[in-house]
């Protein structure tokens, strides 16, 4: 899948702290295990979703809403 490649080429070293865990209309749901990394991902989030839309012939990508992640730490 096409989204699944790009997530992981634009999030890299980020990804054992996000995963994308669904996918739904216009919504990409995220969980997130550190809230540090919850919260560098609520910054990014805007940017993320104009670069991922890139990839795509119409742009579809509105929100990326964040899970819990049920393995989270509250460090």
């Amino acid at each position: 899948m096409v989204l699944d490649h790009v997530w992981t080429r634009l999030v890299a070293d980020k990804e054992k702290f996000w995963k994308l865990t669904a996918v739904k209309a216009n919504t990409l749901y995220v969980s997130v295990r550190l809230s540090v990394a919850r919260n560098e991902l609520i910054g990014r989030r805007e940017g993320l979703i104009r670069e991922l839309n890139k990839h795509f012939d119409k742009p579809w990508i509105e929100k990326i809403e964040i899970v819990k992640d049920l393995g989270a730490s509250n460090e």
